[in-house]
């Protein structure tokens, strides 16, 4: 019931964070007669339920197809070192996940991985949308380049360089490259970035 009234209240999407991954979790019915699982996985207004105790190597996504979000569960990171950083980006949650003794650069924040696209995702505008990395640096000359193959023949379909964007907080800088100029027709692709 509370977690149905904070939904209700919210004027924005939401992620749920939790201990417990929502698989794990056996919950008796709200007064609206729904369990936890059906306010999470049928709630369009649910963008991700995150969670952990299991421990897994690397992120564990998943989504039901029922109209929620995604369900992702996260590594240990006493355990493995490493840890996730989440971005949300045209409705689209990622999980990246960090290695503490290699940390990365930047993350992707746009397009998300295939595996964590949910009925919230907006994964197929190729007019509209751009792919986007944000970097942890508030450098505005960084050379970021990125190669795109066609997963299904592993033709090249574009290799260039992103943009810088903005600088974003706390040293933090964003960059991209509009999607139509690099994507033509529908289909899964690979983006590899270098630089």
């Amino acid at each position: 019931d509370q977690l149905e009234t904070e939904l209700r209240k919210s004027s924005t999407k939401s992620v749920i964070i939790c201990h417990y991954p929502i698989g794990s979790i056996k919950s008796k019915s709200s007064s609206s007669g729904k369990t936890l699982t059906d306010i999470v996985d049928t709630k369009e207004t649910v963008l991700a339920f995150l969670s952990g105790h299991w421990h897994p190597k690397k992120p564990n996504p998943f989504y039901n197809g029922k109209g929620g979000g995604v369900d992702i569960v996260g590594t240990a990171s006493f355990q493995y070192k490493k840890f996730g950083i989440v971005t949300i980006d045209n409705d689209g949650v990622a999980w990246s996940s960090i290695d503490i003794n290699k940390p990365p650069k930047g993350v992707i924040s746009y397009p998300i991985p295939a595996d964590q696209v949910s009925s919230n995702s907006i994964f197929n505008d190729i007019e509209n949308s751009a792919i986007r990395v944000v970097t942890f640096s508030d450098e505005n000359d960084l050379k970021i380049a990125f190669k795109i193959t066609e997963k299904s023949s592993s033709k090249v379909v574009y290799d260039g360089f992103l943009n810088y964007s903005k600088r974003l907080v706390n040293g933090h800088s964003l960059y991209s490259f509009p999607m139509n100029r690099c994507i033509q027709k529908f289909g899964e692709y690979r983006i590899d970035f270098s630089g």
